[in-house]
């Protein structure tokens, strides 16, 4: 709290995995985290490589209080909002064989679906299916309650940490699901984020071969102009727009064929790569950006060039007089992407990086 770095903890056994993903002005923090007990179905559903029941929580006032499913056995989390909801997903009872056809859950045995918890702890809303769609995920709920996330089926839908499905998906407040659609193929797509003004960020496939790491590019989608593409960085073949601010300030990331990630800031349309922006010499090369705020400031994580060792960051805009931030210096000139440690690639392959 504060400067302070506390340990959310809540098992005193530091062998099991947890992370958090979101927290709100009232000290609210999303969780997902193990336990010590294995998935009865031998499922791996947040990626760990564990095989461990993995479960959704919430850690407030130094308590730790987990949150339910629909049934099944596992949950992950996404964001918090101001109102103390948490979006995320949960499996439910329901087993389906297909799952097993989906490339990074080989193990997965029961569909899961989009819920809210919140703002009661208790309390778990499932949020509408789309049309014949057997599984959803949601991934990000704004302060008025609109949620965004992804949805099909058990075979071709993935749930965080990367996740995706044919469906690009926007739950209104009284939680109608709407299908954002793509920038040309149903094989890769996710809406990630949505901000108080509606306007949702995320990424879509090009065409019907596309991965994650190739033929996939960021999209900001508003109820005026519909879904718009915004293309990658120089030379590279993949992005993703994973944030947005109430001002319509946009990051991501965008992928070069090598597979190695650099962090875009998208300034009015124009993707920009925001280690080329960064106001003095550093051995921090940025890598990933997750977050903005409404003070235009990214949290992300990037390499120490002359350690390997892998860092977060805050990088702050050097505001001008009256707040306002300076323009971007379209003339910086261009920076190499830096190969990444082979232990983020690792991660990166199994999906164990959080998008946002």
């Amino acid at each position: 709290m504060g400067d302070q770095i506390v340990d959310l903890d809540h098992s005193d056994d530091h062998r099991l995995n947890a992370t958090a993903f979101g927290i709100n002005a009232l000290g609210r923090v999303s969780i997902q985290t193990e336990t010590s007990a294995y998935d009865p179905n031998g499922e791996d559903f947040c990626s760990y490589g564990t095989h461990r029941v993995c479960t959704a929580a919430v850690w407030q006032r130094g308590q730790f209080i987990g949150l339910p499913t629909l049934g099944g056995n596992n949950s992950t989390v996404g964001n918090v909002n101001s109102r103390g909801e948490i979006a995320g997903v949960a499996e439910t009872a329901t087993a389906d064989s297909s799952c097993a056809s989906a490339s990074r859950l080989p193990a997965q045995k029961l569909r899961y679906q989009a819920v809210v918890w919140g703002p009661g702890l208790h309390r778990v809303r499932a949020l509408p299916l789309l049309g014949k769609d057997t599984v959803s995920v949601a991934l990000w709920t704004n302060d008025i309650g609109q949620v965004v996330g992804a949805a099909g089926n058990c075979s071709n839908t993935s749930p965080p940490p990367i996740a995706a499905g044919p469906h690009a998906i926007r739950w209104e407040t009284d939680g109608t699901p709407v299908d954002l659609g793509n920038l040309g193929s149903s094989a890769i797509n996710a809406a990630i984020e949505i901000n108080n003004r509606g306007e949702v960020v995320g990424a879509s496939s090009l065409r019907d071969d596309s991965t994650p790491f190739n033929g996939t590019d960021g999209f900001l989608w508003t109820r005026q102009h519909g879904m718009k593409d915004l293309g990658t960085l120089s030379g590279d073949v993949a992005s993703a727009a994973v944030a947005i601010n109430d001002a319509g300030e946009i990051v991501g990331i965008s992928i070069d064929p090598s597979g190695n990630p650099r962090p875009v800031y998208w300034h009015n349309g124009i993707p920009v790569d925001l280690n080329t922006q960064v106001a003095s010499a550093s051995n921090m090369y940025l890598l990933w950006a997750a977050d903005i705020n409404n003070r235009g400031e990214i949290t992300g994580w990037g390499v120490d060039t002359s350690t390997g060792e892998i860092h977060t960051y805050l990088a702050v805009p050097n505001r001008m007089h009256g707040g306002s931030i300076p323009d971007v210096q379209f003339d910086s000139p261009a920076i190499t992407p830096v190969p990444i440690p082979r232990v983020i690639r690792q991660r990166l392959e199994r999906g164990y990086t959080k998008q946002r």
